[in-house]
């Protein structure tokens, strides 16, 4: 029921073109709390830190877009071509993939999983609430503590995208924005979300490393590997590839920006997980 109910809800979603803000994700899992799981005391009681945090996290874009700091562009560059041989893959996957001008439903595709970013946690966390709260809080600790990790890297390491490397910079010459193109051609009503509408704010374009668009289903994998079974793990482990596949075709991450999302999502869940164990084998590990 509830994976019919989320199911609809993004169909919904997508088919009338609102983007699934904080807003709507926010009342769509009170719904579910209230009417399908009817334990609205137990919800609040345990989302109530998660719902703000992802509500801060939408609105921590248009503070990240004032650092003070320099933007860097060669570091990714660099190691993105080190690790394909000399080639931009970025460039590669465009110019084998892409017709520019047209969109195409490889183009919808990938669109509608950069699209699913801000509902992800909301929905895998709904889940593990349902599946086993105690894996449901370690994971909503990595969540926020990655929210907030990401938030400092990218004030004090603003990373330049691979678009916008190629349009300004000269860098990766060919490559295009091309969730762009889909967004034009399937106007979302708000820039952001409703939120950002009213009080006119704008999001962070130069904020690409790490990759929570990455970071975010390998967080969900190594959460959902402990308390569901191996085929869940199996989509899950897909997701992810599917995941890098869209950040670099559609010209929004380098492959370094997810390496880096999947080192900060490992190192936080086996933080969270070493902290949450009892105190005496913590320590009793720490001898050892």
């Amino acid at each position: 029921m509830l994976a019919g109910y989320f199911a609809l809800l993004i169909a919904a979603l997508d088919l009338a073109n609102v983007r699934a803000g904080v807003e709507i994700m926010t009342v769509a899992v009170i719904a579910a709390a209230v009417v399908i799981t009817r334990k609205p005391a137990e919800f609040v009681r345990d989302w109530w830190f998660l719902l703000l945090g992802l509500v801060m996290w939408n609105l921590s874009g248009p503070v990240a877009a004032h650092s003070p700091f320099p933007a860097h562009l060669d570091f990714m560059w660099r190691i993105d071509r080190i690790l394909f041989a000399g080639h931009d893959p970025v460039y590669i996957l465009q110019h084998s993939l892409l017709h520019p001008g047209h969109v195409g439903p490889l183009d919808v595709a990938t669109a509608v999983a950069y699209n699913m970013h801000l509902p992800e946690p909301y929905l895998a966390g709904y889940f593990l609430w349902r599946l086993d709260r105690t894996i449901y809080l370690q994971f909503a600790a990595c969540v926020l503590v990655l929210l907030v990790s990401g938030f400092v890297t990218f004030i004090l390491f603003p990373a330049i995208p691979p678009w916008l490397a190629a349009l300004r910079y000269g860098k990766v010459v060919g490559v295009v924005n091309q969730f762009g193109p889909v967004l034009r051609a399937h106007p979302l009503p708000f820039h952001g979300t409703p939120i950002f509408y009213v009080f006119k704010l704008s999001g962070d374009p130069i904020a690409a490393f790490p990759s929570e668009h990455a970071a975010f289903p390998l967080l969900e994998l190594l959460a959902f590997r402990l308390c569901a079974p191996r085929w869940v793990a199996a989509i899950l482990a897909c997701w992810v590839a599917w995941v890098l596949f869209t950040v670099v075709y559609l010209g929004e991450h380098w492959v370094t920006d997810a390496i880096a999302g999947y080192v900060y999502a490992v190192a936080i869940f086996a933080a969270v997980r070493w902290l949450c164990r009892p105190s005496d084998v913590r320590l009793g590990t720490a001898v050892g």
